[in-house]
């Protein structure tokens, strides 16, 4: 593939270059200079970081033949009468199709919004195609939220070519609702919104903690899949605890169990237990399953051909594990390592169209942003990564959170919305394309906890099994004079020593 790259420039911000280079792996790359200077404002330098940072790039004058595709990463690219002819042209752009613009995501940010959008568009002189889409979470630092985003943009030209290299055409994505607000930028009200934002991201580090519980459901969740459901929550009455969450609630012979994280206050590491219990929540009995030297959570349980699986994350281990009961619930046993050396997080399985999908999240990508898939004829693997990898990048509705379901003949998947906050709110989305080379989901609902409990503050894990489901729901308490202590001793280490 010969592909035509305009810039603004031979000095292009940092993840510009990385698209190039990225590029330049598979494909036969030009850059052509249009002469149209871009602008340096000290906002940029002030507030832009690495990602943002111009470095100079090999470019040529602009010419108008010998390409197979477009790709204009010029800071306000617009798809204009360029003499291309019907070359295919691609361009970023902000989600409601305005030009990114030195700023990217910037006037999102000022206006309030957890979140901004980036598209990369395809144009074929009558409409668009969104190739890919982001939907990202505004940090406290506009510099980190441009590190993270970019980052992932930087990516998008060479894997939307692969995956139309795979397809036989070129793939597309759903687009994220156009956002409408101040069609101009604001500064002043840029920097107003990264300061409260700062402000408050070491108020919550330092002085805020979360509480963990976990309560059952009667009935099943395409209930969820209704925006005013309101459901009645049995919280179990277990042993004094701050913290049990992931909760997957199953029945081996007859017993009713929940399989579950708890906390070692010892060490801070998660590890698996499990609790049997009987009708209104109470507590029978409770076992510690699993513990390791690293940290263990999100217990993933199913059945299949009548045995009962487990996947745990163990993303210090950097694989998937896969094990079976001997004895269950109390009783597991090692059997595969499905995926080895990824640090993948909330690891989830289910069996649809006669293959096997492993939904999950990188944790070197951001745990909460991108959603990888994997797919294997046998339980046991090969696993094979999906073509499309991730196959959605949205801070909103990427995470697993729980047990994908079928309601009326389609496949429905749980996931994490955190967008204010990780643990916020479970976001439930209609599969709509899955296969080994496409896959796309649309919201459906959003099921935040407070609606059902006034002293809930989010939830993000939820289960099924046989007319019974497991939600977990977390509490925002005010930290302990230790805890405190602590992280202010790590802060002020962090000061002296950055390196450390």
């Amino acid at each position: 593939m010969k592909c035509k790259i305009l810039v603004d420039t031979p000095q292009i911000p940092r993840w510009k270059l990385q698209c190039i280079e990225r590029l330049k792996d598979r494909n036969a790359v030009e850059v052509c200079d249009v002469g149209r200077r871009e602008r340096r404002t000290i906002a940029k330098r002030i507030l832009g970081g690495k990602a943002l940072r111009s470095l100079p790039v090999s470019a040529n004058r602009l010419s108008t033949g010998g390409c197979d595709l477009v790709v204009d990463l010029r800071a306000n690219a617009v798809p204009d009468p360029l003499p291309f002819g019907r070359k295919p042209y691609w361009f970023f752009c902000d989600g409601d199709g305005g030009a990114l613009g030195e700023l990217p995501g910037a006037r999102e940010i000022a206006s309030g919004s957890p979140t901004f959008t980036i598209e990369l568009r395809a144009w074929n002189g009558a409409s668009f195609t969104a190739l890919r889409c982001g939907t990202f979470k505004a940090l406290y630092s506009y510099a980190r939220s441009m590190d993270v985003a970019l980052e992932e943009c930087s990516r998008w030209p060479a894997l939307a070519l692969n995956v139309g290299l795979a397809l036989g055409r070129l793939p597309e994505t759903p687009r994220t609702p156009g956002w409408s607000g101040a069609s101009r930028l604001s500064l002043l009200a840029l920097v107003s919104r990264l300061a409260r934002a700062l402000i408050t991201h070491f108020y919550v580090h330092l002085f805020v903690d979360v509480r963990w519980r976990v309560g059952l459901i009667r009935g099943s969740p395409g209930s969820f899949l209704s925006e005013g459901y309101r459901p009645q929550i049995e919280w179990l009455r277990d042993r004094s605890s701050d913290f049990l969450a992931d909760p997957f609630v199953f029945r081996p012979r007859e017993r009713r169990c929940v399989m579950g994280e708890r906390v070692d206050r010892a060490t801070q590491t998660g590890f698996i237990t499990c609790l049997e219990i009987e009708d209104g929540g109470k507590v029978l009995e409770e076992r510690d399953v699993m513990r390791s030297s690293t940290h263990l959570s999100y217990p993933y349980v199913f059945e299949y051909l009548g045995a009962w699986y487990m996947v745990p994350e163990s993303a210090q281990d950097r694989c998937v594990a896969l094990y079976r009961a001997l004895d269950p619930p109390y009783v597991w046993e090692r059997v595969a390592t499905l995926i080895d050396g990824i640090a993948t997080c909330d690891n989830t399985i289910v069996r649809h169209n006669g293959l096997w999908w492993l939904f999950c999240t990188h944790k070197s990508r951001d745990s909460n942003l991108n959603l990888f898939l994997y797919h294997a004829r046998d339980l046991l693997g090969p696993w094979k990564p999906h073509v499309a990898n991730p196959v959605k990048t949205d801070i909103r509705s990427a995470r697993p959170a729980g047990t994908p379901f079928i309601a009326e003949g389609h496949l429905y998947r749980p996931a994490q919305d955190c967008a204010k906050a990780y643990g916020d709110a479970i976001a439930f989305s209609r599969v709509t394309a899955l296969n080994e080379y496409e896959f796309s989901e649309e919201l459906v609902s959003r099921f935040r906890c407070g609606a059902a409990a006034k002293d809930s503050h989010g939830a993000h894990t939820i289960s099924y099994s046989d007319g019974v489901m497991a939600i977990d729901s977390k509490t925002i308490v005010f930290a302990s004079p230790t805890v405190i202590r602590r992280r202010l001793g790590r802060l002020a280490t962090r000061i002296v020593s950055p390196a450390t």
